[in-house]
């Protein structure tokens, strides 16, 4: 089920043009989510990653976020494993309404209850800044003087065009 909806979202987001790029280019690799991904989050996860590739591969600005972090973004979003968040997780990391959370340096970003309600624009701006988490950027409180999670996503917005 979960393959279909990203199957279904892929094909949408190509058709619109939202995918862009050529044959080969990281805008053109689906997600990795795996079993478990409600069906709403993985169409929504299917829209946006397709919109987050083609923004860190066609925006200077945005690729640099990852580049100053010594990574790239397209092999970071590429490389992201996204699973729904269990109970535990929600409860922990998806309060406040957080839609996805990773722990930094790592490839698997939960998928958070709040994901499936964004419009497609900030579920891309979503993928990227977990994309900044798994390159290394930090975030405040968990890292004093680091950026809030506002600031990340502002920077994001700035900078992708999200």
């Amino acid at each position: 089920l979960v393959a279909a909806a990203l199957a279904v979202a892929l094909a949408g987001a190509a058709h619109a043009g939202d995918l862009g790029g050529s044959g080969g280019s990281a805008s053109l690799k689906p997600p990795r989510a795996r079993r478990g991904l409600e069906p709403d989050a993985a169409l929504k996860l299917g829209q946006a990653h397709g919109l987050a590739a083609r923004r860190v591969e066609s925006n200077p600005s945005c690729r640099a976020l990852f580049t100053e972090l010594g990574a790239s973004g397209e092999d970071k979003l590429a490389e992201a494993i996204y699973m729904q968040a269990p109970p535990e997780v929600v409860e922990r990391r998806c309060r406040g309404g957080a839609a996805a959370a990773i722990n930094p340096g790592t490839a698997l970003t939960w998928v958070c209850p709040a994901f499936s309600s964004l419009k497609v624009q900030r579920a891309a701006l979503t993928l990227i800044h977990e994309a900044l988490h798994s390159a290394g950027m930090p975030e405040r409180p968990q890292t004093p003087g680091a950026r809030s999670s506002a600031e990340i996503n502002d920077l994001v917005r700035d900078r992708c065009g999200l």
